[in-house]
């Protein structure tokens, strides 16, 4: 993402470090402009020979990078313009954004956190032009781990996040009063939970690609309740249905459908 970037091996400490490096004082630093071969420019301070303190550099395409330089590389607090109109302004370490930091790209999305080697990593906040929010945990540039997401109609997630796709034990809250609590696997219903609906409907059971799937019990607020098997978002297996009035159904059912009576098995 950034130029000059150098990745060290075993660090996972988010800060970063004192510049300049040690031992290095004010009177050790002298300013001076440089012209290199493939056009960029520099101009700022430099200690034996390499770019060291605050500077700002220039290249041909109209990227620019103004902040603290250690070592001849992005080091402590700094601003990085891309060409394409993205911004970065935050902690750098060895010629990466490492640290906290803000990028704010040109199509109005936002990422405010925490960064390890030029990727998003640890917590932060990201915001998109449509009002859609994510708050929560990330891993090596993807949201993963727990975290909230938030869509601009008020639909809203919180729980657990897998490579950037809802994964894991999560609540998913939509905008019309539909909730479901529980497992969830590369961003569908996926395993155990419960799903209830604004109008008093509830299932609790399996599930398999965001449908009802194996064993489930689903209650109506009219007294009805199914305790039994699913396929496919529908009754099919064994199962009985108990109505309002108490009488009870039980066989096997197809396609949502009673079509053998266990008295006729």
């Amino acid at each position: 993402m950034f130029c000059c970037a150098y990745i060290e091996d075993g660090e996972e400490s988010l800060a970063v470090d004192a510049y300049p490096a040690a031992g290095v004082g004010p009177a050790d630093l002298f300013e001076e402009s440089r012209e290199y071969p493939d056009g960029s420019t520099y101009v700022g301070q430099w200690h034996d020979r390499v770019r060291c303190g605050q500077g700002v550099q220039t290249w041909s395409d109209g990227a620019r990078y103004i902040g603290a330089w250690d070592d001849d590389l992005f080091h402590g607090f700094g601003r990085f313009e891309h060409v394409n109109g993205d911004i970065y302004d935050g902690d750098f370490r060895h010629g990466a954004a490492h640290g906290k930091g803000t990028y704010q790209q040109a199509s109005g999305a936002r990422y405010v956190g925490e960064w390890q080697e030029d990727l998003k990593h640890g917590k932060g906040e990201e915001l998109w032009p449509d009002g859609t929010r994510y708050e929560g945990e990330y891993c090596k540039g993807e949201k993963h781990g727990w975290g909230l997401l938030t869509w601009s109609d008020g639909s809203f997630y919180k729980g657990e996040f897998r490579k950037k796709q809802i994964d894991g034990e999560g609540e998913y809250f939509w905008a019309d009063g539909r909730r479901f609590e529980g497992q969830w696997r590369l961003n569908q219903i996926h395993g155990f939970g419960c799903f209830t609906w604004p109008d008093g409907r509830r299932y609790e059971g399996e599930y398999e690609n965001d449908k009802k799937h194996g064993e489930g019990i689903f209650e109506w607020p009219d007294g009805r309740r199914y305790e039994g098997q699913w396929a496919n978002g529908q009754q099919s297996g064994k199962g009985s249905l108990c109505k309002a009035d108490g009488t009870e159904e039980e066989g096997i059912w197809q396609g949502g459908k009673l079509t053998s009576r266990a008295a006729e098995l």
